[in-house]
């Protein structure tokens, strides 16, 4: 990490793409924490491509978040509530996605933080129509 002390100035002269080589070059394989304070930003997606930006470091690395936005939270935590009903949809979505993952996440998207089970069912069945059938789904 001293690195990026030393580089300061050299650093802002870089591209977006050569900052995140240069990041993840710093965390390659060495234990950090790095706290996010205040986020606002709710766009799912961002905080994907952070998140993998950010798994090359050693393990015990540490991610804090703050937020006063409830929707930020639930983005952040990853976890949420656990509904088995929609893990079995889950599954079979998958499954009928035949292993294509941009297929997987985008469907995922469009899931995210809907619990009700006709809204799977009915969106799921509308976006991929002529996949093979399934009698959960």
């Amino acid at each position: 990490m001293d690195q990026f002390q030393n580089d300061r100035s050299s650093l802002a002269d870089l591209s977006m793409d050569e900052l995140q080589t240069h990041l993840r070059n710093a965390l390659h394989n060495n234990r950090y924490l790095l706290v996010l304070d205040d986020v606002w930003n709710n766009d799912r997606e961002k905080w994907l491509e952070l998140k993998e930006l950010l798994m090359g470091g050693a393990g015990g690395s540490k991610i804090v978040v703050t937020t006063r936005k409830n929707s930020v939270a639930s983005i952040m935590d990853g976890q949420g509530k656990h509904y088995p009903n929609l893990v079995k949809l889950g599954d079979e979505i998958v499954k009928r996605c035949g292993g294509v993952p941009l297929a997987v996440r985008a469907l995922g998207g469009f899931l995210f933080r809907k619990v009700d089970e006709h809204v799977w069912v009915s969106g799921v069945d509308s976006i991929l129509v002529g996949t093979r059938s399934h009698s959960a789904i």
